[in-house]
């Protein structure tokens, strides 16, 4: 990296012992500045991963030029000698000039090389209560694999992923399967991915990250939740039934793909089992059911909680609902087969006609602190990535922002 700094106005606090070992130490202590118009500094930057993966940045070939350069010295001493020294700087205006380019060198070594490690994320999120279930806490750990500085920028490649603490009662047993979907069977004519460089941040994330987070949510607890009938709020059955309490189970993690001929987002949910409690039709319904299910999805910007963009997803469409019966209360009138009929044909259509175009949740990309890259910042400085643009790309999710003080809180 070329970089070229400038710096108006500089002054530089200045304090000399003086020793004169004759009879007695007659030499006067001093104190007083050196200032500059302008700090002017070259530098090529060399910016890397060291053998233990961390992400260190070296200045070399530094030039430092020091324009309209001014000693004062305080006290009476000063008013003497001021302008003989200010005469004299050319004999020791290298001497300067060498430490403030080991001062720079240092400064600038330090800060880039912090600023890079906020790369290095280690951070919990939280996730919304859900129906009155506890929030939870899932943990992001993400840190930097490779990097290369190019004509464009830096570009980084970073190792993730998402984990939680167990609130589940189901033992992993894996996910659905994706087969014969590697990394892009569907586009054979195009190999790779590549982020572009058209705005300041840019940030892409591989579906196998986000059904990673889905995985945590799941594995969390989070989704396994009492609906009942109050919880649908406007919802209003075509047929009678009251008091309805269903109680979702998932035995397996929802996920996340455009592994299809359209290369559409979906959303699939497999082996989940719901427990319904109801009364339907007058007569009580206890109904044990597995519910397979395919969903088209959309992934998009929304204003956040805090004042900040936000990633959202919603349901657009109901591909695929297969739902299995493998429990029902003998003294119900209705046979599974025909309760099913009836409630495909009426009550779930309704039912789902409240979920297609609903964002299911949303979360913010959380702020930078950058209070710790130098002392001289201030305590509570952080930057935010303000997002501007969100596209898919066979099975990437892409970002784009730009860098900037956090908004004000709304």
């Amino acid at each position: 990296i070329h970089l070229v700094m400038s710096i108006p106005n500089v002054k530089v606090d200045i304090a000399a012992i003086g020793r004169c070992d004759f009879i007695i130490d007659w030499c006067p202590d001093v104190t007083g500045d050196v200032s500059f118009s302008q700090l002017r500094a070259i530098s090529d930057i060399d910016v890397g991963m060291d053998a233990s993966g961390q992400v260190v940045a070296t200045m070399k070939n530094i030039q430092v030029d020091l324009g309209g350069m001014q000693v004062h010295i305080d006290g009476l001493l000063g008013t003497l000698l001021d302008g003989i020294i200010n005469l004299l700087l050319d004999a020791f205006r290298q001497t300067l000039t060498d430490t403030l380019e080991t001062q720079v060198a240092s400064l600038v070594n330090e800060t880039l090389t912090n600023a890079l490690k906020q790369l290095d994320i280690d951070q919990s999120l939280e996730i919304p209560s859900l129906l009155g279930n506890p929030p939870k806490a899932i943990r992001l750990r993400v840190k930097p694999s490779n990097l290369k500085v190019r004509t464009e920028g830096i570009d980084v490649a970073m190792d993730g992923t998402i984990s939680a603490i167990k609130g589940v009662l189901h033992e992993p047993l894996g996910s659905i399967g994706r087969a014969n979907c590697n990394l892009f069977p569907y586009d054979a004519d195009r190999t790779g991915f590549d982020l572009p460089w058209d705005e300041e941040v840019v940030l892409g994330a591989f579906d196998d990250l986000l059904n990673q987070a889905l995985y945590a949510v799941w594995y969390a607890g989070t989704l396994n939740l009492t609906i009942t009938q109050a919880d649908l709020g406007d919802f209003e059955s075509p047929i009678d039934l009251r008091d309805l309490k269903v109680t979702l189970d998932f035995y397996l993690p929802p996920i996340l793909t455009d592994c299809s001929d359209k290369r559409q987002l979906q959303a699939q949910v497999g082996d989940l089992y719901a427990w319904v409690d109801v009364i339907l039709l007058d007569n009580p319904l206890q109904l044990g059911a597995f519910v397979n299910a395919t969903a088209t999805a959309s992934l998009y910007l929304t204003p956040g909680e805090t004042g900040k963009t936000a990633v959202a997803v919603r349901l657009d469409d109901i591909d695929m609902l297969d739902l299995e019966v493998v429990s029902i209360n003998e003294d119900f009138p209705l046979t599974a087969d025909d309760l099913m009929t009836m409630l495909k044909g009426q009550v779930l259509d309704e039912a789902l006609k409240g979920v297609k175009g609903k964002e299911l949740f949303a979360f913010e990309i959380p702020s930078i602190d950058m209070s710790g890259l130098s002392p001289m910042l201030p305590p509570d400085l952080t930057l935010d990535i303000h997002l501007t643009d969100l596209s898919r790309d066979r099975g990437h999710t892409v970002v784009k922002g730009l860098l900037g003080q956090p908004a004000p809180t709304p």
